[in-house]
């Protein structure tokens, strides 16, 4: 594939993170009460991925090193600087796949932390390509910016940033809804454990590593790396741990649908491995581990491993 094909679902969202965080360091505020709320609930039903990112001291060099293999329009300083404000981001990925395996991808980004409402009326102008957009919803004024490159933001408050190239309004609605009331949740399934269940929602809310989920992967695996055929997998959850500054361990759980279809993932990948020092092994039940492969910023959406 070509590298504009390969665009990870991590190296995608940082990459629009830092762009935005270019031209502003906080966002408006509205005088509504300041509520915790489950980032993952603002998001369109239906995404094939899901990824959670804290961003801490541990990550912040993988995080810097996947933003510049995506752009170059992003300078230390304001990488640094939105770094700092940021305290975890959550992203779910839309893939519409076509001919010869193309992908297209729309996505929606919610990011948590502290900005300060400095600048972004002075950078987010129609100079720099951004138009206002206003839309009334109930007893309020919904605003947002839009860029002539269909990706539009929103900034609720001094803790959120709402960003997307598919629906950031129905982000926004969601958002003022859950500080009245409980909204709905996505169905999140578990993995057999030890002694119970661990619930993905637990995985993904990992305070130091990087947690992707995807609810589809029995399509979506082989097609990241070219293949059209579909695998008996459920669903896939893992974590990213930060290895020599800019690459990660990947650590994947494939909840596969029975047996067989275990039998047949695990023959499959542990030929796909050969020569390289990626684990394929068993899990309790009928899930199926992939461990200890190495991905580098550029590579993430092939899942392509880099040998140590």
């Amino acid at each position: 594939m070509k590298k504009r094909e390969l665009k990870s679902a991590a190296g995608l969202l940082f990459s629009l993170c830092a762009f935005v965080c270019l031209f502003f360091a906080g966002c408006k505020t509205l005088s509504l009460q300041n509520k915790q709320i489950d980032l993952f609930t603002l998001f369109d039903d239906g995404a094939d991925v899901y990824l959670h990112i804290p961003v801490n001291e541990a990550n912040k060099s993988f995080v810097r090193n996947l933003v510049n293999s995506w752009t170059d329009d992003v300078n230390e300083s304001d990488l640094n600087n939105m770094l700092n404000r940021t305290e975890e981001i959550a992203a779910a990925f839309f893939i519409e796949w076509g001919a010869n395996l193309k992908s297209t991808v729309k996505f929606q980004l919610a990011s948590r932390g502290k900005y300060p409402s400095l600048l972004i009326n002075a950078g987010l102008t129609k100079k720099n390509g951004w138009t206002d957009v206003s839309e009334k919803a109930a007893d309020m004024i919904l605003n947002r910016k839009r860029h002539s490159n269909n990706i539009e933001l929103a900034s609720p408050d001094n803790n959120h940033i709402f960003i997307s190239n598919k629906d950031v309004l129905s982000m926004q609605k969601k958002y003022f809804l859950s500080l009245i009331s409980p909204v709905s949740v996505l169905d999140w399934p578990s993995l057999p454990g030890e002694n119970t269940a661990l619930p993905v929602r637990t995985l993904m809310d990992d305070a130091e590593l990087v947690s992707v989920y995807m609810p589809t992967a029995g399509s979506l695996l082989p097609k990241m790396v070219g293949s059209p055929i579909e695998l008996g997998i459920k669903y896939a959850a893992g974590t990213l741990k930060s290895y020599k500054e800019d690459h990660a361990i990947v650590t994947l759980k494939l909840q596969m649908s029975d047996e067989r279809s275990l039998k047949i993932a695990e023959k499959l990948f542990r030929f796909a491995v050969l020569g390289t020092n990626i684990i394929v092994k068993q899990d309790r039940g009928t899930v199926l581990i992939l461990d200890n492969f190495v991905v580098w910023p550029a590579a993430l959406t092939g899942l392509l491993q880099k040998k140590r």
